[in-house]
């Protein structure tokens, strides 16, 4: 039997009802949007949740969002690895927090149009990690992409993923992918100051910190900067640290016997993200580094 249609009041009512919603929806919205907001925001495995505990222990004045991409090539990238069928789901609650955020963000944009006071600027922290560590770090935290456990690896498989889709070739990608798609700010315009370690670039809609992996130790010095607060009101706290977890001690000692040629380790040094925050100096002593724990011809 087919229901009734509902009448001219009926509709009425419904529209009253579903344009107040909505009209509450954009008002929660532009609140939600006026807010204070920092974003750690950094290709993954480069201390990205040690930043995260940090800002938000220590600066409490609005939102904390920690993710690793929101722009259209990392949703992609994420999109495929979803399809690849291993625990979807976690790479689903990725897509949505990197849709919505890049909402919030596009919202910050407009509604602080014409407003160039720094606070009400986007704070974000991206970072940035010798390559090699990188990728055999990524390859560890997310395991059950590839293996059912950690204890699943094989020297020979980490060593074959070095030489495919690896991760040190995303983090390459990721200052033009993500940074500079979403902020307009590429990186290879702005003089790396690699002894410091860290450098503060400002835009028009936010203020943007990139800080070396490697020199995490002076993250309180780098967050006073970027939020112009004390360095005593970020005291370091340390997350997510790879020996403290299961499977780390296997993962060490697969990662010892793993063999891989100079030319390929020397290859992810020569990309331009590691040329423009990396000295030569730096360059070589991580290449010898890995050469030495898992080159070719070693032992």
């Amino acid at each position: 039997m087919t229901a009734p249609l509902p009448s001219p009041e009926e509709i009425r009512v419904q529209r009253k009802v579903q344009s107040k919603a909505t009209r509450q929806m954009l008002t929660d919205f532009r609140r939600i949007a006026r807010q204070p907001l920092s974003l750690s925001y950094s290709m993954p495995r480069t201390g990205s949740k040690t930043v995260t505990a940090t800002v938000t222990n220590g600066w409490r004045a609005g939102n904390v969002i920690h993710l690793h991409t929101m722009a259209a090539c990392g949703m992609a990238r994420i999109q495929k690895l979803a399809e690849a069928g291993r625990r979807e789901h976690v790479w689903h609650k990725q897509l949505e927090l990197g849709l919505s955020t890049r909402a919030l963000v596009e919202a910050k944009k407009v509604i602080s149009r014409g407003s160039l006071a720094s606070s009400e600027k986007i704070f974000v922290i991206a970072g940035v990690r010798d390559p090699i560590a990188t990728h055999f770090s990524a390859m560890y935290e997310w395991f059950w992409h590839y293996v059912d456990e950690v204890s699943d690896y094989r020297p020979e498989f980490l060593a074959s993923s070095f030489t495919g889709e690896s991760w040190y070739r995303w983090a390459d990608a990721w200052f033009d992918e993500e940074l500079s798609e979403v902020f307009g700010i590429d990186y290879r315009d702005h003089p790396f100051p690699r002894e410091r370690g860290f450098l503060v670039v400002e835009t028009e809609g936010a203020r943007v910190l990139i800080i070396r992996t490697e020199s995490l130790g002076k993250l309180p010095q780098a967050l006073a900067e970027l939020y112009r607060m004390r360095e005593g009101d970020f005291p370091v706290i340390r997350t997510n640290v790879t020996s403290d977890r299961a499977g780390g001690e296997h993962f060490a000692s697969c990662l010892e016997r793993v063999r891989i040629s100079r030319e390929s380790l020397a290859s992810a040094y020569e990309l331009p993200f590691a040329e423009h925050f990396y000295t030569a100096t730096e360059r070589e002593a991580f290449l010898e580094k890995w050469v030495g724990k898992i080159g070719q011809g070693r032992g």
